[in-house]
């Protein structure tokens, strides 16, 4: 019982340090989001590519295998 009425004396202490820690904040500009989207975008695209062409490979280097040893 007795944190329960440690809380509620500190519930208004907490929200007046949360207001002004919001009033801190800072957001970023529309270009740095645009810019910040196009790059994972981008990074995305060539890891796609990578983890194909990684992958055609290794399935054709496993196919020939089997094909070579008898499967």
């Amino acid at each position: 019982m007795n944190k329960l009425i440690d809380s509620v004396k500190f519930f208004p202490k907490f929200i007046s340090e949360s207001i002004d820690e919001t009033k801190k904040l800072t957001f970023p500009s529309r270009a740095s989001i645009i810019a910040g989207t196009l790059a994972v975008f981008i990074v995305s695209i060539i890891l796609s590519i990578y983890i194909f062409v990684i992958d055609f490979v290794v399935s054709q280097i496993v196919a020939y295998i089997i094909k070579a040893f008898g499967g």
